[in-house]
């Protein structure tokens, strides 16, 4: 599967960290990886507790580690707020 964007490119990790809500702290833990605040909406994430990691092969991967927000609804932050996945009414998938 792979998604290319307006820019001819795929959606890259940066995308995701700038469609994050103000005031969320970053923190890289690698090359390709940051450590933020969880965007789930029942999560009152005081400390950063979400992952963001961009593959080898592209793909950004999400997982939230304090608690079981459901992977769902975190993507379907991310899908609603991304440009290319907004044009395509907020979905994902092939």
């Amino acid at each position: 599967m792979s998604y290319i964007t307006d820019k001819g490119r795929k959606p890259t990790i940066q995308d995701f960290i700038s469609v994050l809500p103000k005031g969320a702290e970053v923190i890289p833990t690698g090359k390709d990886a940051v450590v933020t605040n969880c965007v789930h909406p029942t999560h009152d994430d005081k400390k950063p507790s979400m992952g963001l990691m961009q593959g080898s092969k592209g793909a950004v991967f999400v997982n939230c580690f304090s608690r079981d927000c459901p992977k769902a609804d975190l993507l379907k932050y991310f899908y609603e707020r991304i440009p290319y996945y907004q044009k395509r009414g907020g979905r994902y998938g092939r």
